[in-house]
């Protein structure tokens, strides 16, 4: 998240830069004009840049190298993997999260959601112990187009992806 961070904030904290990050998606005819700004205060918020980063990746990587900026994690598969995952949970949390809002909600409600996220977390877990990433869309992109991604360099993700996921059950708990 720090590193896409710095990143966004590399394209849109400098007018410069975010007037050409602009003008190259214009020039691209992608289906952004335009990449979100972070805000330190809200999960929302940090899941829509996710996904609209991920989405606009091919691009983002394309004009930091023409910018020459200095981010070598955007030329590493890893990252790009790490930030699907990373972007599929966080929007999962932005699911559960906006459920939770609103008026005239009961607590038992909204107990049940959080109780079967809980669960959803227990079967997201066991998924990717099995290699199974069929509830992770945009990771599952990445594996379907990268098919350079090796085993071992999955392996060698695995137990981070393990890790967050059970950080996560646990915070739940």
């Amino acid at each position: 998240m720090n590193k896409t961070i710095k990143i966004v904030n590399f394209i849109r904290a400098r007018d410069l830069n975010h007037r050409k990050f602009k003008e190259f998606l214009s020039e691209l005819n992608s289906q952004y004009s335009d990449i979100m700004f972070h805000t330190q205060v809200r999960w929302l918020s940090k899941g829509k840049v996710l996904e609209r980063f991920f989405s606009l990746r091919e691009e983002i990587k394309l004009f930091i190298h023409e910018q020459k900026a200095e981010f070598s994690e955007i030329n590493s598969l890893a990252f790009w993997y790490k930030l699907a995952f990373l972007a599929d949970v966080t929007q999962s949390l932005n699911i559960l999260q906006t459920n939770l809002q609103g008026e005239n909600k009961l607590i038992t409600h909204m107990a049940s959601k959080i109780f079967a996220f809980e669960e959803k977390l227990k079967m997201y877990i066991e998924e990717v112990s099995e290699n199974d990433f069929s509830s992770f869309p945009k990771f599952d992109l990445m594996t379907k187009e990268n098919t350079i991604f090796s085993d071992e360099e999955n392996l060698a993700l695995k137990p981070q992806l393990l890790e967050l996921l059970g950080t996560l059950k646990n915070e739940m708990n």
